[in-house]
């Protein structure tokens, strides 16, 4: 059990840098500036339409370019961003499922425990439950 969190914690850390330190380097300005944007607003409804218009890129041509440079499309990023932190919640909060919910920015909690458990394996419960502490 300890060395299947041990291997979890590490691919996380592994996923998390690696968007973020990629082999290329000559990945676009506005690429990056997104990726800051999602990191520090995934709590906020994101679009495509939105991103497409502030970055003033074509929506299919910053997919296209979002996913050759970051190995996801933006909404699968967004997605991901929200369920790291949600983890981390799970893991290190007493928030109820439905407050972890609202604060990573899914308002209908059917919808996370759904995307979370697509995403994990697990439903965001039996989660918090792996990594609480016997008593």
């Amino acid at each position: 059990m300890a060395s299947q969190r041990i291997v979890e914690l590490l691919t996380e850390l592994v996923l998390s840098d690696s968007v973020f330190e990629s082999e290329d380097k000559d990945i676009p300005l506005y690429i990056t500036e997104i990726l800051q944007l999602i990191e520090n607003r995934y709590f906020e409804k994101i679009t495509l339409d939105a991103l497409s218009k502030q970055f003033a890129v074509n929506k299919y041509h910053l997919i296209k370019i979002f996913k050759k440079y970051i190995g996801f499309s933006p909404g699968d990023f967004i997605i991901n961003t929200r369920i790291t932190k949600a983890k981390e919640l799970l893991k290190y909060s007493d928030h109820t499922i439905l407050e972890i919910s609202h604060l990573i920015g899914i308002d209908n909690v059917s919808h996370f425990i759904n995307l979370f458990k697509d995403r994990t394996g697990l439903t965001p419960l039996s989660f918090r439950k792996s990594w609480q502490v016997p008593k």
